[in-house]
């Protein structure tokens, strides 16, 4: 999307002027509970901040809908797994 790219131009100038590191495009999250895989969440973008920490964003579009009740859900699962919240931009 227009959105999407947009803001890989704006994540590219920050990796640039090493204000973040690791950007990453794409990156598979699985999502396991009590060992079992549930679903794999797929991040737009997935980069660390200045404090060493992961940052995890999915650029949308919409905010409804059967596709987005999926995201939010996906999002939760991220908090329980991985101590990661997902960054809605």
């Amino acid at each position: 999307s227009k959105k999407e790219a947009a803001r890989y131009a704006e994540l590219k100038i920050l990796l640039r002027s090493r204000i973040i590191t690791g950007l990453e495009m794409q990156k598979e999250f699985p999502l396991r509970v009590n060992g079992v895989l549930v679903c794999t969440y797929v991040a737009d973008f997935s980069y660390f901040g200045l404090d060493g920490r992961e940052v995890v964003e999915d650029v949308k579009g919409w905010t409804k809908g059967a596709a987005y009740q999926m995201f939010r859900v996906k999002s939760k699962l991220m908090i329980a797994v991985y101590g990661l919240r997902v960054i809605e931009v």
